[in-house]
């Protein structure tokens, strides 16, 4: 509801404007502290604003209830502030305050005493302790007698240090894991550590534990790390990260930091200086001269779990590295029917592993292989019933966004399936998977967009491409895909194979063009699925001439009815500049001419074989007569023309 309404004017952002309350009716106000909301719109119309304040009617009003200095220290004096008028006068003001602390006390009086302008400061109170909570109140009395006393509020005098990795009571009620492995070049334990308090410090000692510090917790290592202050009021927490080389185990582990252990900083809170989260070891150590190793002093085969295990073999690497390995089951298959997942050993679903090296594309040394080894239980996939031949391990390439054999197992070790990765593009997220594709590709060639008949004739510089199938997936990797041009390998630059497809069931590869010498040529293409099935080599036979010609193979049914069909084969270096089909009369009047616009479903120029079906119409869409007719098949080349003639009948 709208009380009062009154123009006013914005000058530079500023506006100035009076209220008169005795415009408003008498029972519509109501003594004592009230709100006001201004509302403001420009005379266009086109922009507004509204903002609100504080008012007192016949009352104390007070506003800017402060202390002096906002935030606090221990080494602070407290001072309480406040804006206050009162229509009869102020006789004082005080603050109402209780201290909690190492100290406690209640119901303690300051008086705070004009310093112009309506504000109130106190003198100042303290010494507090870091980390007490002063609550408090002001009252104002006026010249009457009547007091008015603000609500409550609440501060804390700020720790000059205070040293958390969060709140820790017990190990049922641990934080939230602010410890975590990381590291590029080693495996390293790591936590984020927080100086809640103001004053910076340096050289604070953080240790590590694997288990329990305070009875049988082991160290792992020793670190220092250097913490600014944090600023409270503009919400900045002082922050660092302290670490150590890992030197984990294999499996799980309650793994505890513990900061300022020896009590040797003047810490306001010791409550959060402790604190663990559950690790399972899954950040590996890969060294040139170890490969995977725990300690730093041999070979060491690692896992997460009891389905999959990893061996880097020693000079795989080439510098100090870092192996990832996470679990998911979160995995499925789409269309790749002859494909099942497959349980790992000890593991009650279907469950893929996340594999990665930091920086691998600077780290992998080639010709040394890195065993991946999955186990399975022998109950389960019985070797006598041929699982022993189908399980493989299969990475998910999210080019082909299909499941992909990554090697096949020779060595037929029962309850192992071993897979060799030899370069970074088979690093990934791999599974164990039930194999019934036994069934390669199958390959169909174009030439100029269309499926081509052997030997035929092509341009010079013909457009080749080979459409590859397989309901399981194609293997896009171009080492897997051959192309030969008269039995030489084409270079990859020379084959458009696409790096990522929606559906890599049907994918089709492009041959960049190139000049044939006249003569007969091959083109072979080979290629893989995604299960390592190899198709036969699918050889495209097809001849390049040097000059023009058109053959002419009749037209059929002759004579004719309804409609007939001419047949030709257009042979020639390149597609013609021009062909059309005209039909003339015996008197040698033409009454129709096909060209290449009227022929929608072929290109009627172009090299290769056609057939060209007439209605019996001529231009003008009007039926012919029965009789004799004759037809010509002009074609043009670079200024060349060569003409085909027939005869032709048609009774109705």
């Amino acid at each position: 509801m709208t009380l009062y309404s009154a123009p006013f004017t914005i000058t530079n952002g500023t506006y100035n404007f009076g209220l008169t309350l005795s415009a408003i009716p008498a029972e519509q106000l109501s003594e004592g502290a009230t709100g006001l909301r201004i509302f403001g719109e420009s005379s266009d119309g086109t922009s507004s604003f509204n903002a609100q304040s504080s008012i007192a009617i016949n009352a104390t009003y007070m506003d800017q209830i402060q202390t002096v200095p906002a935030a606090l220290t221990s080494s602070d004096t407290l001072r309480f502030k406040l804006l206050a008028t009162d229509p009869e006068g102020i006789a004082s003001v005080v603050v109402l305050y209780d201290r909690f602390g190492t100290v406690t006390q209640t119901g303690i009086i300051d008086t705070l005493f004009s310093i112009g302008s309506n504000y109130y400061q106190s003198l100042g109170a303290g010494p507090f302790q870091e980390n007490d909570l002063i609550r408090y109140k002001i009252k104002v009395k006026d010249q009457n007698g009547d007091s008015t006393v603000s609500s409550q509020f609440e501060f804390r005098i700020l720790p000059g240090i205070d040293l958390s990795l969060g709140f820790f009571s017990d190990l049922n009620d641990p934080v939230t894991p602010r410890i975590f492995l990381g590291g590029t070049d080693e495996t390293k334990i790591l936590a984020e550590i927080d100086n809640l308090g103001v004053l910076p410090l340096s050289n604070v000692k953080v240790r590590f534990y694997d288990g329990d510090p305070r009875t049988t917790g082991i160290l792992l290592g020793e670190t220092t790390i250097t913490l600014a202050g944090s600023v409270p009021n503009a919400n900045q927490i002082a922050k660092d990260t302290a670490s150590v080389v890992s030197a984990l185990s294999n499996g799980a582990h309650q793994v505890f930091a513990w900061v300022d252990p020896d009590s040797s900083v003047n810490d306001i809170d010791r409550s959060n200086n402790l604190a663990y989260a559950s690790i399972i070891l899954n950040r590996f150590n890969v060294t040139p001269a170890l490969g995977t190793t725990y300690s730093g002093t041999k070979n060491d085969t690692v896992s997460i779990d009891s389905g999959l295990f990893i061996s880097v073999p020693p000079n795989s690497v080439t510098q100090n590295t870092v192996l990832g390995l996470t679990s998911t089951t979160n995995i499925s298959l789409t269309n790749q029917p002859d494909l099942q997942f497959a349980v790992p050993y000890n593991l009650t679903v279907p469950t893929a592993y996340q594999l990665d090296f930091k920086k691998a594309n600077e780290v992998f040394s080639s010709g040394k292989n890195i065993l991946v080894i999955f186990r399975y239980d022998t109950a389960r996939y019985k070797d006598h019933l041929n699982y022993r031949d189908s399980l493989g391990v299969y990475r998910w390439d999210s080019g082909n966004r299909r499941w992909k054999l990554i090697s096949k197992d020779t060595r037929g070790i029962s309850g192992h399936i071993i897979a060799e990765i030899s370069s970074v593009s088979d690093v990934g997220l791999l599974a164990l998977m039930i194999n019934r594709d036994y069934t390669p590709p199958v390959i169909e060639a174009t030439v100029e967009g269309q499926f081509f008949a052997q030997n035929s004739i092509v341009p010079r510089n013909p457009k080749i491409a080979a459409l590859l199938s397989d309901q399981n997936g194609v293997n896009l990797d171009p080492s897997t895909i051959i192309v030969l041009v008269d039995n030489q390998p084409v270079n990859a630059g020379d084959l458009v194979i696409p790096d990522s497809l929606t559906n890599s069931n049907s994918v089709a590869i492009t041959l960049n063009r190139r000049e044939f010498d006249p003569g007969n040529h091959t083109v072979t293409f080979q290629a893989k699925d995604i299960s390592g099935n190899t198709s036969a080599p699918f050889e495209l036979n097809f001849k390049v001439v040097s000059k023009m010609d058109i053959k002419l193979m009749g037209n059929f049914p002759n004579p004719f009815a309804n409609t007939t069909t001419f047949v030709f084969r257009v042979e020639a270096f390149e597609q013609l500049d021009n062909l059309e089909i005209s039909i003339y009369t015996v008197s040698g009047k033409r009454i129709r001419k096909i060209t290449p616009d009227d022929v929608g479903n072929q290109i009627l120029n172009a090299i290769g074989y056609h057939e060209v079906v007439w209605d019996a119409t001529d231009d003008k869409g009007h039926n012919i007569a029965n009789g004799i007719y004759f037809y010509l098949i002009k074609g043009k080349l670079n200024g060349k023309t060569v003409e085909r003639k027939g005869k032709l009948a048609f009774f109705r």
